[in-house]
């Protein structure tokens, strides 16, 4: 059976179109990622686009190269757009109502599509830079680790060489790459690759996709969701870490566990939800204390903790003063009244706790707490020497 090269290849570039509405459907179940809704886009435009292009010689140039320009130069500023929804960025349309019109009205001018050359600058400009700015949108974002993204970035700086490269060939190759006569051949190999990219594309959103849900499980296990701090599972690995840490590099670090007073009894005379917002009061009144590297975690109703690596107990005495202070300061009204607050701070060193630094200062912590008046610092070191500082 004898299949029609031209054929063939438009049919992938169907099969290209149709991605983009799989990726339509994999955005209906989950329309937070709105970003897959601009893949499809990049998708459905980029197979048009190369459509378009199959049709030069049979159609009017105005159709494959002026449209098929238009679709390209909307399809590569989508990439560039998807990638930075994916990033949480605002959307940027200045570069593409820019780009259009200015192509569209240069189609107009007589004679301006009786060469190519035009059309493949374009192209090659347009797509380095789209692709390109891609690339660049998820390297800014590399600090949250996904697989995906790398591949996707190795992806999109391939196929931005791949259009950069072919500037200084115009001249001397044959359509669609160059402006020399049309050749089967070249045809395909540039369709085809597209085809290729397109396919990588979807398979790899897809999975940056799965990626970036399981990141988004990961921090919902392990965030309050009350304060929007750290929880107690959190804690755990961290104050781990901090623990190997130090027996391999024989920093200190320090662990401040603060206690809100009489909170059941604020509970009890003015209810659960003004509770609530006592506990998101502190979280919002103490995070300006703590310095960078600092973390302050929510342990369990209103007990939190802090973790300062590479800290010695008298800075974090200083450090846990600063966040009684700032609570102190803070008032919440209650029916037109104030209600003033206080917190409760106790302080242990691994340097002083020895072996089992964790478990070793929560007990001698606890212990602290136990002798420390409302509204106090105390390190576990002065449990029998000076009094508490208020």
């Amino acid at each position: 059976m004898y299949i029609d090269p031209v054929q063939f290849l438009i049919a992938c570039c169907c099969v290209v179109t149709m991605l983009g509405t799989v990726m339509i459907t994999v955005w209906l179940q989950d329309r937070t990622a709105r970003w897959l809704l601009w893949i499809s886009a990049v998708l459905i435009f980029g197979g048009i686009s190369l459509i378009l292009f199959l049709l030069e010689g049979t159609v009017s140039r105005s159709i494959s190269i002026g449209l098929g320009t238009s679709t390209f130069i909307v399809a590569f500023h989508l990439v560039w757009t998807a990638m930075r929804v994916f990033e949480g960025r605002q959307v940027i349309w200045a570069p593409v109502l820019v780009a259009l019109p200015c192509w569209i009205g240069w189609c107009m001018v007589p004679g301006s599509l009786d060469s190519l050359v035009a059309a493949l600058i374009v192209h090659s400009v347009l797509g380095a830079l789209g692709v390109g700015g891609g690339a660049f949108e998820l390297w800014r974002g590399r600090s949250q680790p996904m697989l995906a993204r790398w591949i996707l970035m190795g992806l999109f700086g391939a196929v931005a060489l791949f259009f950069g490269a072919r500037l200084p060939f115009i001249a001397a190759v044959p359509f669609p790459f160059g402006i020399q006569s049309v050749q089967l051949s070249w045809i395909a190999t540039f369709v085809l690759s597209l085809v290729c990219a397109a396919v990588a594309l979807t398979v790899f959103s897809l999975l940056l996709a799965k990626e970036r849900a399981e990141v988004e499980l990961r921090r919902f296990a392990l965030t309050d969701l009350l304060t929007g701090l750290p929880n107690r599972r959190a804690f755990a690995v961290d104050v781990a870490k901090a623990a190997r840490r130090q027996l391999l590099s024989q920093d200190s670090y320090c662990l401040i566990m603060l206690d809100l007073d009489n909170f059941k009894a604020i509970n009890d005379k003015y209810g659960h939800h003004f509770g609530d917002g006592v506990l998101e009061r502190f979280a919002e009144s103490t995070r300006p204390c703590l310095r960078a590297g600092d973390a302050l975690y929510r342990i369990g109703g209103e007990e939190f903790c802090c973790v300062l690596a590479n800290t010695e107990e008298h800075v974090a005495v200083r450090v846990a003063e600063a966040m009684r202070v700032a609570f102190r300061s803070t008032v919440i009204m209650h029916r037109g009244y104030p209600v003033r607050l206080s917190v409760s701070a106790g302080i242990g060193s691994s340097r002083e706790a020895g072996a089992d630094p964790v478990d070793r200062n929560a007990t001698r912590i606890a212990s602290a707490m136990r002798i420390a008046s409302p509204s106090s610092v105390l390190a576990s070191t002065q449990q029998n020497s000076s009094p508490p500082i208020r």
